[in-house]
């Protein structure tokens, strides 16, 4: 078994997040688990890749800046990894996502931390827990069902144990 090669990286821009990019039909894009991450009875904590983000690495003793932006393929949203030294791309663990302070200084203004969970081939994401937002009398509970972009169904009822 391999250990990767660990790099120098530092955050120089936090980015910024994207209601329909994290907790839309792409969020499963744009969210992503650490090397280390210690799953619990199954659940996978997840953290986010931030449009904009920028880390310096340097390799060979040249400054890498790599910036997260987006591109589309076939009308869905993915992560895009810009390097501006010598056009060279480099896979995401040199952004820094295995760096456990990076990691969290990417939760900083999230809410929830969103996750998944497998049941046999069917893979569940949690991105949001919470009250409506007060536009009915009542409080009530939702579970939206994404297929690619695409929402299948939706459950709405007073009860949570009925949607």
């Amino acid at each position: 078994m391999s250990k990767c090669k660990e790099y120098f990286v530092k955050l120089i821009s936090l980015g910024i997040i994207v209601e329909n990019l994290h907790f839309g039909p792409f969020c499963c894009n744009w969210w992503l688990s650490r090397p280390d991450n210690n799953e619990i009875k199954n659940i996978v904590l997840l953290y986010p890749i931030r449009l904009n983000m920028k880390v310096l690495t340097i390799l060979n003793k040249y400054d890498f800046i790599i910036k997260i932006d987006q591109m589309e393929l076939d009308d869905i949203l993915y992560p895009a990894y810009i390097c501006t030294c010598n056009g060279i791309e480099r896979e995401k663990s040199i952004m820094g996502f295995d760096i456990l302070i990076i990691s969290e200084e990417l939760l900083q203004d999230i809410p929830f931390q969103p996750y998944f969970f497998s049941l046999d081939k069917l893979h569940l994401w949690v991105i949001e827990i919470g009250k409506s937002n007060n536009k009915f009398d009542d409080d009530e509970c939702k579970v939206t069902i994404y297929s690619e972009k695409n929402i299948i169904a939706t459950f709405i009822d007073d009860n949570p144990d009925l949607v």
